[in-house]
C-alpha cells in the first residue's frame, strides 16, 4: 500500500557538516575517505546543491555508516528492512552474479569470452525466436567478429549497448539484493516501474498530485539517476510504500556505479593497471549483465542455470583464490 512521502527533519548537507566537524576532518581528507570531490561536499555543505542519490551513498559508506543510519538520522524513521539486509547475507550457490564476479570476468581469455558471449547472445535470440519466429526469422545471428566490431574496437563513429528488457519481476530483483548481487541504476528502475504498475499508479497522476514530476519518475525508471536528487527517492520510496526498499537497491546500485561507470566517466584512455577503468571494459561487463538480464526476463524459470553457465563459463579462477 502506498503511504505518503517521507519529510526530512534534517538537511543532508547540515548531516555531512556535523560528521565532518565532529571528527576534525577538512575537505581533503573527506574527499580521500568518501571518493566524492571536496568542491562537491563543499556545495552540500553550504547548500548550494542538493545532494544526488549517488553522491550519498559513497559519503555514507565512505564515513562508515550503513544506509538505515543516515536515513533515521535525517527523517526520524525506522526502516526494519534496510537494517535486516544490511547485515552480511549468504550466497547462494550460482543464483546470482556479484560484483566481484564481474570483476573477475575481465581476466578471462579474450577469445573465449568473445567465442562464449557469442553463444550467450545467440542464446537470447534463440528464445526470442521461440516467442515470436516471424519477427526474427530473418536475422543473422552474431558471430566472434561480431563482438571485435561491437565490443573491443573503440570507434569514433558508432557505440554499441545492448537494450535492457522491458520489464523484470519486482520479486526477482529483490531476490538479487537479498543474496548480495549485482544490481545496476537499470535495475532498480526496472523495480520501481514493476512495483508502480503493480501498485496501479498512473504517471500523469503522480505529477498531478504534486508528489513528483513525472520527469524524474521516468529518469528513475530507465536508470538515468545521475541527476536525480536523495530527496527525490525518498519521495518515490514513500509514495510506493516500500519502507526504505527503492534505498537499499540504490545502496547496493551505487557500488556498481563507483566501480564501472564513475571510474569510466573520470578515466581519459585505458588504464592497463586498473581494469574498470576501460571504457573497453566497461561496455564488456555492461553488455554480459544486459544479456544475463534478457535471459532471466525471457526464460526465469532457469535464472540459476544462467547464473552457473556464466560462471562457468566466463569467469577464470578468482586472483584471490589462487
Amino acid at each position: 500500500m502506498a503511504s505518503d512521502e517521507m519529510d526530512l527533519r534534517m538537511d543532508f548537507g547540515d548531516w555531512v557538516k556535523k560528521v565532518r566537524e565532529e571528527r576534525s576532518l577538512d575537505l581533503r581528507s573527506m574527499e580521500k575517505l568518501t571518493g566524492v570531490d571536496k568542491s562537491t561536499i563543499s556545495r552540500i555543505e553550504n547548500k548550494n546543491t542538493e545532494a544526488t542519490i549517488f553522491t550519498v551513498m559513497p559519503i555514507c559508506f565512505g564515513l562508515g555508516f550503513t544506509i538505515s543510519e543516515v536515513v533515521k538520522t535525517l527523517s526520524g524513521k525506522n526502516f526494519p528492512f534496510l537494517a535486516q539486509t544490511e547485515s552480511p547475507g549468504v550466497l547462494r550457490g550460482g543464483s546470482v552474479l556479484t560484483l566481484q564476479d564481474v570483476k573477475d570476468l575481465l581476466d578471462s581469455d579474450l577469445s573465449k569470452f568473445k567465442q562464449s558471449y557469442v553463444n550467450l547472445l545467440n542464446e537470447v535470440f534463440s528464445l526470442q525466436m521461440g516467442k515470436n519466429n516471424q519477427m526474427f526469422q530473418n536475422v543473422k545471428l552474431f558471430t566472434s567478429e561480431d563482438i571485435d566490431k561491437l565490443l573491443l574496437i573503440d570507434s569514433p563513429l558508432y557505440d554499441f549497448e545492448l537494450k535492457y528488457p522491458p520489464e523484470l519481476e519486482p520479486k526477482l530483483i529483490l531476490e538479487i539484493y537479498n543474496y548480495k548481487g549485482l544490481l545496476t541504476p537499470k535495475d532498480v528502475g526496472l523495480y520501481i516501474k514493476g512495483i508502480r504498475h503493480e501498485s496501479k499508479i498512473a504517471l500523469q497522476n503522480l505529477e498531478k498530485s504534486g508528489k513528483i514530476s513525472d520527469t524524474i519518475l521516468s529518469r528513475l525508471e530507465t536508470g538515468l539517476v545521475e541527476r536525480v536528487k536523495i530527496s527525490e527517492v525518498l519521495q518515490i520510496d514513500g509514495i510506493l510504500g516500500q519502507e526504505g526498499i527503492i534505498l537499499a537497491l540504490y545502496g547496493e546500485a551505487s557500488q556498481f556505479n563507483e566501480e564501472f561507470i564513475l571510474k569510466n566517466v573520470r578515466s581519459f584512455g585505458y588504464s592497463s593497471s586498473s581494469d574498470t577503468k576501460n571504457p573497453r571494459n566497461f561496455k564488456m561487463v555492461n553488455s554480459i549483465v544486459s544479456t544475463i538480464r534478457w535471459l532471466q526476463y525471457l526464460n526465469p524459470k532457469d535464472t540459476n542455470y544462467w547464473i552457473e553457465l556464466v560462471k562457468k563459463e566466463f569467469i577464470p579462477i578468482s586472483p584471490h583464490l589462487r
